[in-house]
């Protein structure tokens, strides 16, 4: 069959990965109870089953979205950029498809996520920390060590000379006690 301005030569699609599973980034075009739907270069489906998302990421019908139940601000819906891994690559003719997932951290909008091999955004950073047990302190040193940056290196090592100094000042008072 010869290819026609409608129809995208294979070539066009050595862009993906061969062996999944592996990230990439689709745009969403249909939105279930049940399911996302994305394109992918503009020209590969992608699905993603309600299976294979993780549990903090709740279908809202009403709203024909996905919204995560820890950050509000993490909304899937149509027109979202999502970064995913895909796990499995079927080709049929000149047609293909993915299977993918939203089980990582690092999956989800690309406004909360960011893009893969790029520092993490803040507001991801701050939805794993909000489950974690630390709390707040947690949430800031993880933004600080996901940017990278010198004042988080610095505040890490301020942390822990306070900690010492503590230590040190329990012990004297022990010691004293004693």
């Amino acid at each position: 069959m010869p290819e026609s301005a409608s129809t995208p030569p294979l070539h066009t699609l050595q862009v993906l990965p061969t062996i999944p599973p592996f990230l990439t980034v689709g745009v969403v075009n249909k939105v279930g109870r049940d399911f996302i739907g994305l394109l992918v270069a503009g020209i590969v489906n992608a699905s993603i089953g309600a299976d294979a998302i993780r549990a903090d990421l709740a279908s809202r019908p009403a709203q024909s979205a996905w919204v995560s139940l820890c950050n509000p601000r993490h909304v899937i819906s149509i027109g979202t950029t999502v970064v995913f891994d895909v796990l499995s690559v079927t080709q049929t003719g000149q047609f293909v498809s993915l299977k993918g997932a939203l089980r990582e951290p690092d999956t989800g909008a690309v406004e909360v996520v960011g893009y893969p091999g790029q520092p993490r955004k803040e507001v991801a950073v701050a939805e794993e920390a909000h489950k974690e047990e630390n709390g707040k302190s947690t949430a800031k040193r993880k933004r600080r060590e996901s940017a990278g940056d010198a004042a988080g290196e610095e505040a890490r090592e301020n942390g822990t000379k306070k900690k010492k100094k503590k230590e040190k000042t329990k012990t004297k008072k022990r010691s004293k006690d004693e």
